[in-house]
């Protein structure tokens, strides 16, 4: 007797929660200050993810492209390495005075870097992973056909 005391207050407060998300007048549901929609079974499983995704990240990564440039008159180029957490992983020498280059369009990314030199460039960015960072690269030739940086998955640095 005692157990449904206390339980039939709860289960009170719950209905009543539940009730102030409906809107009586088109019996939706309507959370997070959002336009009122139905609520299909497709959506659940998008609400289930949301969810997920609200779990605490264990450590944010600190990545960041650390750039060595070699000037010189006749062909300058730089020394792309990577640094996540501290860690510095070297990637490749390209041609030009590399710089860091954020706007480069992509919407993930981390960070970004590239250089021109002679009518053409090379690039890298960077995204998160589950294992760590994977980083892409890219090249544009003034001569290109085609438009865009021609991206390749380059490498993936696990933490």
């Amino acid at each position: 007797m005692i157990k449904l005391r206390f339980l039939t207050p709860m289960i009170l407060c719950y209905l009543l929660i539940l009730l102030s998300c409906i809107d009586k007048n088109s019996k939706t549901v309507n959370s997070d200050k959002t336009p009122n929609k139905k609520i299909s079974k497709k959506d659940t499983s998008i609400i289930s993810k949301k969810e997920e995704s609200l779990q605490p990240i264990e450590e944010k990564l600190d990545v960041k492209f650390i750039i060595k440039s070699k000037y010189s008159e006749d062909m300058p180029s730089s020394d792309i390495s990577i640094s996540i957490n501290g860690k510095e992983t070297f990637l490749e020498t390209i041609l030009g005075d590399a710089t860091i280059q954020n706007d480069i369009g992509v919407k993930n990314s981390i960070t970004a870097c590239g250089g021109w030199w002679a009518g053409a460039g090379d690039y890298f960015y960077a995204i998160s992973s589950a294992k760590g960072v994977i980083v892409y690269k890219g090249w544009q030739d003034e001569q290109q056909e085609d438009s865009g940086y021609h991206w390749e998955k380059f490498k993936e640095i696990s933490q």
